[in-house]
């Protein structure tokens, strides 16, 4: 579903603004008219993709898509039997976002000197939560 940004205001005539994952923009009004908000102006957020190296292009945040596509295709490298640095190699060459793909390059790099891959990810708390690390920790042990 797509983002759309949205500015409101309360009964008190406060205005409040933020990022909201709706069917569309008659499903994101009726919500926020439902909560009491009076909807000033919503508008659709298109993903901002940056031609990278190589012809790919690159949005610039990390969604929840990301991170499923990111955890599921490394999952099944490793199922398969493949080297965990090999994996991240093979990974990182699909990811779309910037910034996980330079978490997932610091990943590599980390684990390539000698890090544990839990080790590695608690470098990137903004990416990668504790419950991805505790989850990682337990695949470990």
């Amino acid at each position: 579903m797509p983002n759309f940004a949205y500015k409101a205001r309360n009964e008190n005539g406060q205005e409040s603004q933020g990022t909201r994952e709706a069917a569309n923009e008659e499903e994101l009004i009726s919500a926020l008219q439902n909560e009491g908000l009076l909807v000033v102006s919503v508008v659709r957020e298109e993903p901002v993709k940056t031609k990278g190296t190589g012809g790919r292009y690159f949005h610039t945040r990390v969604t929840i898509d990301d991170l499923i596509m990111f955890s599921r295709q490394l999952a099944t490298m490793l199922e398969a039997g493949v080297t965990l640095l090999k994996s991240l190699d093979v990974v990182t060459k699909q990811i779309e976002s910037r910034k996980l793909l330079e978490a997932a390059e610091g990943i590599k790099h980390s684990i390539a000197t000698g890090s544990t891959f839990s080790d590695a990810l608690t470098r990137y708390p903004k990416i990668f939560t504790d419950f991805w690390v505790h989850i990682v920790e337990t695949g470990e042990a």
